[in-house]
């Protein structure tokens, strides 16, 4: 049987689990229950800026939880403590600790269930990765956007290792 869960005004654009507590993003606002959807409380998020969370990643190891959420045009925040509080972990136009500038809009995060410190942030032509809870990031994915003049419009420059092993999106890579 279903039922109506977290209502608000826009469309979900995004769910994760960390323990018992399910997060739910709508529009601006973060919903979170944590009895099996029976109640809900909202969350503003000011670091948002008033735009919409278009992503959501959670996890719980070992007693510790954590969420992650992409705001539109302002990049990842991360919370320690179920959503009441958060801190940007990595924007659009910051450098990673690798050096790699963040060159667009992220749009969508993963976390590898039961792990707490892992983490995958995409955009349209990177992902970066974190194992460190978002206090660092890395990219390990990379679509150089000059393409093979008269050949494809599909960037070449993959890094294709990563792709192959990771995330299996079925690149022909030569």
């Amino acid at each position: 049987t279903w039922n109506a869960g977290a209502k608000g005004t826009g469309g979900v654009n995004g769910l994760a689990v960390a323990g018992i507590t399910l997060f739910s993003a709508i529009g601006t606002q973060i919903w979170k229950s944590s009895d099996s959807c029976k109640t809900w409380n909202t969350m503003e998020i000011a670091q948002a800026n008033g735009k919409p969370v278009v992503a959501l990643a959670a996890g719980a190891e070992n007693g510790s939880q954590i969420v992650f959420a992409v705001v539109d045009d302002e990049g990842v925040l991360r919370s320690n403590d179920l959503g009441e509080t958060w801190i940007k972990v990595l924007g659009k136009d910051s450098m990673t600790s690798d050096g790699t500038r963040v060159v667009s809009e992220l749009s969508d995060i993963v976390m590898p269930g039961n792990q707490v410190n892992a983490a995958y942030v995409n955009s349209v032509n990177q992902v970066f990765k974190t194992e460190n809870g978002g206090t660092t990031w890395v990219s390990v994915f990379r679509m150089d956007s000059n393409s093979n003049p008269g050949k494809s419009s599909l960037p070449f420059n993959v890094e294709k290792s990563w792709v192959q092993t990771e995330v299996k999106w079925g690149y022909d890579i030569s």
